[in-house]
């Protein structure tokens, strides 16, 4: 009897919740997103329950809107006795639904990948811009969630590729096909590595984003042993642009403190 009490109660609670969303405005979403990450809503419509949102990508000063926007939906999950919210989230970037759980501590994140065009990577550095990036970015990642949690070191976070890379300032096509791997390191800090699978352009880097958005990173770009003097001399004015060139290599550091 006290059971099915505690079950009607919670079920009234959850009808309550239900309700409320269903009249919030959809710009309400736009506090969710963090301060510090390279994404942020820039203007919404519908309502919590189910809306519409323009997003844009970048660091600040270098941000650029997303054509399409991304739509959601509230929908009901199954968990135990009681049901939850959940949100489907479609984008035609993603490549299947993003399904986002709500908790006490944050946000769990279902496991998928999405592609972008690789000219995204603009919007994150002067020098990245200028190099005018082609090719097809995916990012992927695991089931995950966002919040208060203790993850094992090591633990891979998100796989980024850069497929049939190139830029505007060499005719070499492709110039090669890249990795960037964030990983879970010592609590608070998340470790970056990027490695060159293929091509005779090789970006090879590592890096520690500490706490919020402590970030250094430094990349050694150079080309690949072997490849003959005209495909050299076809990559030097990428090499120049990207920062100064010596022995033979060029190396770009990152910095970013909150």
């Amino acid at each position: 009897m006290r059971r099915r009490v505690v079950a009607q109660v919670a079920g009234l609670l959850l009808v309550a919740v239900a309700a409320a969303f269903a009249v919030l405005p959809a710009r309400w979403v736009m506090s969710w997103v963090p301060s510090n990450w390279p994404l942020s809503i820039v203007d919404a419509d519908g309502t919590v329950w189910q809306g519409r949102a323009t997003i844009a990508v970048g660091v600040q000063g270098r941000m650029r809107t997303v054509p399409t926007p991304i739509e959601w939906r509230l929908v009901w999950g199954s968990s135990g006795w009681l049901p939850r919210p959940q949100w489907y989230v479609e984008h035609p970037w993603l490549n299947g639904p993003l399904l986002l759980t709500p908790g006490v501590s944050g946000f769990g994140v279902s496991g998928q990948s999405l592609e972008m065009p690789a000219l995204v990577l603009s919007t994150l550095d002067a020098r990245i811009a200028a190099m005018g990036p082609g090719g097809v970015l995916r990012a992927t990642w695991p089931a995950s969630f966002l919040g208060k949690v203790q993850r094992a070191q090591g633990a891979e976070l998100l796989r980024l590729d850069w497929l049939n890379a190139s830029s505007s300032l060499t005719r070499v096509r492709p110039m090669g096909q890249y990795v960037l791997t964030l990983k879970q390191g010592e609590p608070g800090a998340v470790e970056m590595r990027l490695e060159t699978t293929e091509g005779p352009f090789l970006l090879e880097g590592s890096g520690v984003i500490q706490g919020r958005a402590d970030v250094n990173f430094e990349v050694v770009a150079r080309s690949a042993p072997g490849v003959g003097a005209q495909t050299q001399a076809a990559l030097q004015d990428l090499l120049a642009t990207l920062g100064p060139y010596r022995d033979g290599e060029t190396r770009l550091r990152y910095r970013a403190n909150p």
